[in-house]
């Protein structure tokens, strides 16, 4: 799979300036050679801390470049992915962040699902006024420029897929950026194609994960205060939750009913063990300004 983004990365156009990928574990050099003689100018990091947020962290970390786009390696990006994203951007320069389409990409086992696609049509514009959750919040085609990604101090890395919260590191960066005002824009046409590779046992684990990080996300706002971020929890509980249960049981859609009974679950769970976590707020002693280390 990541063979497969690299590739269509290189066939963007533009294609991107620099191109990162960043592993977690101890630094494998036959790896990075592989991946650098088979994708020439391509970087390849280790990050210092185990995590999705992490690894997108260390790769902020080691460019200079003035926009950032996030793509997670079991996906595929449209050739027009980085123009979509950069002519919004280069249109307005009070938008700091772009959300792309995130559709059905290559089937790769029989029977595969996947979750976490944004199929919307319409552009959409946001102010803190107009809550971007759920709409923006899909780090595998995010669009951020590097300031406003310092300024909120990048993802938090207590969150995310590798990390004992499991998720919602997306969820909380667009939460930051909306109560600091930022403007976001949702951009249909920037695509990325998410390939199918899950079985059904294992999107079950991954939306147990997700309702834990949602609830650790809101319980690191909640505890500093923000009642808007406790007022998220009972939403989450009956949109992700109650809707499910009750149309799988009216009609006797087992998936749905069990769909809804992990996020009544998990979700609550999630907000006991996020009480234990403070909120980044994009201090200086956010994770940017560690220095990255040399690997």
């Amino acid at each position: 799979m990541l063979d497969s983004l690299l590739s269509s990365l290189e066939s963007a156009r533009p294609p991107p300036d620099e191109t990162y990928v960043v592993f977690q574990g101890v630094a494998d050099p036959d790896l990075r050679e592989a991946l650098t003689t088979a994708h020439p100018g391509v970087n390849v990091h280790w990050a210092s801390r185990i995590g999705t947020s992490a690894a997108r962290n260390e790769g902020a970390r080691r460019t200079s470049a003035e926009l950032l786009l996030f793509v997670d390696d079991d996906c595929r990006v449209d050739p027009g992915w980085i123009a979509a994203h950069c002519r919004v951007l280069d249109q307005d320069s009070t938008l700091g962040i772009s959300g792309g389409k995130v559709v059905e990409g290559e089937a790769l086992s029989e029977g595969a699902g996947n979750l976490g696609f944004q199929i919307d049509d319409q552009p959409k514009r946001f102010t803190r006024r107009r809550n971007p959750v759920g709409t923006l919040d899909r780090a595998g085609n995010l669009a951020i420029r590097s300031d406003v990604f310092r300024k909120l101090g990048g993802f938090d890395e207590d969150l995310g897929p590798g990390t004992r919260l499991r998720s919602a590191e997306d969820c909380d960066l667009i939460y930051r950026a909306m109560k600091r005002g930022i403007r976001m824009v949702y951009t249909p046409t920037a695509i990325v194609h998410h390939n199918l590779w899950r079985s059904h046992n294992a999107i079950a684990t991954t939306e147990c994960g997700y309702g834990i990080g949602l609830g650790a996300f809101i319980a690191g706002h909640a505890r500093a205060g923000d009642a808007y971020a406790l007022s998220l929890l009972p939403r989450l509980m009956v949109h992700m939750g109650m809707r499910p249960v009750v149309r799988g049981m009216v009609k006797r859609d087992k998936r749905a009913l069990a769909s809804g009974v992990r996020y009544l679950t998990r979700l609550p769970y999630g907000f006991l063990l996020g009480l234990g976590r403070r909120a980044i707020s994009g201090t200086p002693a956010s994770p940017l300004e560690t220095p990255a280390p040399v690997d």
